[in-house]
């Protein structure tokens, strides 16, 4: 059960309903951010509020809140959420008849709610996770955090149901783009790549804030694809987003990556990670763990 705030109304996931005319739930017509609590104290929110806004841009959806009014909500949702925990922010187009176009005239629907962290096993980022590599047969706005994640979650449960935690999504090119959710680095001739954002995939924030650690400690960056035969050749690759953070690919498609342990770039930008969340919220980094 967890706390929920749903057009003007607060509640629990237990007692707030939805129609099943809204177009979130019958076209898939909306979008979605998430971001970080450490302690209830929120991380990098603007950085995702500003990705919300380019979502929401990119399917020509709108607030009915004024920035003010949403971020007191997001304030109100924080502080009724756990200790541990992410906020979700869901915007659907709204309740109107079923037809395919777009309404002229619609009450967009926002929901937000603060959900509870399980404990990470700290084994996942000393000892690092199994990637599935496979064809990325998405649609081509993935720019968009849009509803529509019917696709990564075929490829999320293919990857788990041969003991892989993720997906490595390769494009028809042969260069890998993303996983299902989170962004791919790997380390290249002493230098850290990932895809750009032009072959359409997320503007991951913690995929920017991986770039800027990178820029700061002098760590050669470059946002380059690499093909799958150099991320399978690569001595180390690591996967980002904003709920695990950072974990260190051991193998991918059942071959290791490197020695199958956790290399020295991949330990250094956690443990940059770790500093930039202690700093900024007072928090404990679950990479912390991993670097004890």
């Amino acid at each position: 059960m967890h706390p929920v705030f749903l057009d003007g109304q607060w509640g629990t996931t237990d007692d707030m309903k939805v129609s099943v005319l809204d177009r979130g739930y019958l076209f898939g017509d909306g979008v979605y951010e998430v971001y970080r609590l450490y302690g209830r104290a929120p991380f990098t929110r603007e950085l995702h509020l500003a990705r919300l806004d380019r979502s929401l841009r990119g399917l020509d959806l709108f607030l009915l809140y004024s920035k003010d009014e949403f971020r007191r909500i997001l304030d109100q949702i924080e502080s009724r959420s756990p200790e541990d925990a992410y906020v979700y922010i869901h915007v659907t187009r709204g309740v109107a008849p079923r037809r395919h176009s777009f309404p002229e005239t619609i009450k967009p629907s926002l929901m937000v709610m603060a959900v509870q962290l399980g404990p990470f096993a700290p084994a996942l980022h000393r000892n690092g996770i199994g990637l599935r590599s496979q064809v990325d047969d998405r649609w081509s706005h993935c720019a968009i955090k849009s509803l529509n994640l019917l696709a990564n979650c075929q490829a999320m449960t293919a990857a788990n149901r041969e003991g892989c935690f993720e997906a490595l999504l390769v494009g028809h090119d042969g260069l890998v783009n993303e996983s299902a959710a989170s962004s791919f680095f790997a380390v290249v001739d002493g230098v850290v790549r990932t895809a750009p954002l032009s072959r359409n995939i997320l503007a991951g924030v913690t995929r920017t804030i991986i770039l800027e650690l990178c820029a700061d400690a002098s760590l050669r960056v470059e946002e380059q694809a690499v093909t799958l035969g150099q991320a399978l050749a690569a001595p180390e690759a690591f996967i980002t987003n904003s709920v695990f953070e950072i974990l260190p690919v051991a193998a991918i498609d059942g071959r290791a990556i490197g020695d199958g342990r956790p290399g020295q770039v991949t330990r250094r930008l956690m443990g940059y990670y770790a500093e930039k969340v202690a700093r900024e919220t007072g928090g404990r980094a679950v990479v912390t763990a991993a670097l004890d």
